[in-house]
């Protein structure tokens, strides 16, 4: 069961415990409330609890406004699994420490294959500064047809008799 989880950051609510390196919890008490799927890149509950119910998605997109309530101009959505009140998480470096048991090493990024994709098939490690090969996308076979067409005078040509 799958629900909308928006999260809207203004200046006077904030997300408390974006963590990485820092203070991290214990792999083991991060698998005994949230359950991955290495294949679909998903993030589940696995008991229910105050973030969400069993089988719900703990991932959470967040959005930035200002204290009045109005979107940044440069509003962009990202997203973060949600622990509790006081641990999010990237969801990249999430799925990279499940898959691995351990966090990315300092100074290093892990890239993904496609936006709010987080299988373990697409994660890369990337050292500070470079960029990810990009992934290739799936071939599509189309048949591209043109046809051309007379050209024939515009509407001024035919008025003035040009």
């Amino acid at each position: 069961m799958k629900r909308a989880n928006i999260f809207t950051v203004t200046e006077n609510y904030k997300i408390k415990g974006v963590k990485d390196r820092r203070n991290a919890l214990p792999l083991a008490d991060i698998q005994a409330r949230i359950a991955y799927d290495p294949a679909t890149g998903d993030f589940t509950y696995r008991i229910d609890c105050t973030m969400g119910k069993a089988g719900e998605t703990a991932i959470w997109r967040c959005r930035r406004m200002d204290c009045a309530g109005t979107p940044y101009e440069s509003t962009r959505q990202w997203e973060l699994v949600k622990y509790d009140e006081n641990h999010w998480y990237d969801p990249r470096k999430l799925a990279f420490y499940f898959v691995n048991g351990e966090w990315p090493p300092t100074n290093t990024w892990v890239a993904g294959g496609r936006k709010y994709d987080y299988s373990a098939a697409g994660l890369q490690l990337m050292v500070t500064g470079k960029l990810p090969t990009p992934q290739p996308e799936p071939r599509k076979d189309f048949v591209v047809e043109t046809n051309t067409v007379a050209s024939t005078k515009g509407f001024f040509a035919r008025l003035f008799g040009l």
